[in-house]
């Protein structure tokens, strides 16, 4: 009797882009650009950018890390915004000097996922990461 592998493993893809953006410097944020620490699977998730240094006081003993830029939020399915599973994934941007750099990195999404990404500007201004009180 041959023996059969009857246990797959499938990684979900929003755990694979976030991943991939971890790699790159970038920190992920929940829809409302907060910060969040746990890779989990989801049907969307925001981008932060670190985009200044942080700064030192009292020769280095405290240490303040400026507010991240929210590039966007991801969505891989969410049907009032037209991503759909596996075919379409919406990557709306804040701000529109992101574009370009947006534009960029859904590029490099698309070869490696085989995905078509619709790129959106959902503010003209820039926005920044969100805290809970």
């Amino acid at each position: 009797m041959e023996s059969e592998n009857k246990v797959e493993y499938i990684e979900p893809i929003s755990l694979q882009l976030s991943k991939l953006l971890r790699s790159k410097g970038f920190d992920l944020a929940d829809e409302e650009g907060v910060f969040c620490q746990n890779l989990k699977e989801t049907d969307s998730f925001g981008i932060l950018y670190n985009y200044k240094e942080p700064k030192k006081y009292l020769f280095g003993l405290i240490t303040t890390n400026p507010k991240r830029m929210w590039i966007g939020n991801i969505y891989f399915k969410n049907q009032n915004r037209g991503a759909e599973p596996n075919t379409q994934w919406v990557f709306e941007v804040y701000g529109r000097n992101n574009i370009e750099y947006a534009t960029r990195l859904a590029n490099n999404w698309v070869s490696l996922f085989d995905i078509k990404i619709v790129v959106h500007l959902k503010s003209e201004h820039s926005k920044f990461e969100n805290f809970y009180l």
